[in-house]
């Protein structure tokens, strides 16, 4: 069995950690690595859509069913809709 290949901070040499983030004014996803150390160290970013996408659908597969919150298949409907005008809460 092979593990999957770790990608380290260049300063500290520690591994980096992905984070699922949104365009401030576009709303699409994209990923980040960051140094889990000093995120001052380093901060990657990809927003290639299509990456991006088959990743999240990867990770929707792989989730617990027991997690609750937004997960990929929100953050991408809010992003291919990112002036949604639709006020409605969980209370109405």
């Amino acid at each position: 069995m092979t593990t999957p290949t770790q990608i380290s901070c260049l300063i500290c040499r520690q591994p980096l950690i992905l984070r699922l983030a949104k365009g401030r004014t576009s709303g699409k996803p994209f990923l980040m690595l960051i140094c889990a150390t000093d995120g001052r160290h380093f901060r990657g970013f990809i927003n290639d859509q299509v990456y991006v996408r088959q990743v999240l659908d990867r990770l929707d597969r792989h989730k617990p069913a027991q997690e609750t919150g937004p997960d990929a298949a929100d953050i991408l409907a809010a992003a291919e809709n990112p002036f949604n005008t639709e006020l409605e809460g969980p209370n109405s």
